[in-house]
């Protein structure tokens, strides 16, 4: 990463970490094999024991939860044509994976975190607050940035 760099870290999260279930042996043998979902908590540790400064954090699990219905909706729409690019199983097993994360993302059970991190005691080029991302540009006299 260059000194000015930034890093924005995706990705799923688990409340309780990582934890051998039936949930998390179906998705290991069928979907990501040895996957595992850290708490955010420890993602945020390692980068910061990695000289990583934390900027930002931002939960997006409601937004997922949507996201996943909406990828749910489609492959459906297109059924079809998804097995024919791979079988009915794959096709199966995915829509399976995709309608249990959608209910564990609404039950709080599995977050989505973005972390943005950059070097720490560098000078970062990012905003001073959220405010200045989400106005839009041209309501604004200029950024407001930390250089």
């Amino acid at each position: 990463l260059k000194p000015d760099g930034l890093f924005l870290n995706h990705g799923i999260t688990s409340e309780t970490g990582w934890q051998r279930t039936p949930l998390t042996h179906f998705m290991n043998r069928y979907i990501f094999p040895d996957g595992e979902l850290a708490r955010i908590s420890t993602v945020i540790e390692a980068m910061e024991n990695a000289g990583f400064e934390t900027l930002d954090v931002e939960c997006l699990r409601r937004h997922y939860a949507l996201t996943l219905r909406k990828w749910i909706a489609n492959l459906e729409r297109h059924r079809e044509q998804a097995i024919h690019h791979s079988s009915e199983v794959t096709y199966r097993l995915w829509r399976l994976y995709m309608t249990g994360c959608a209910y564990y993302f609404d039950e709080g059970d599995i977050g989505l975190h973005q972390v943005l991190v950059g070097h720490r005691h560098q000078v970062q080029p990012v905003p001073l607050c959220r405010d200045d991302i989400y106005t839009n540009h041209k309501e604004r006299q200029g950024p407001t940035f930390l250089t």
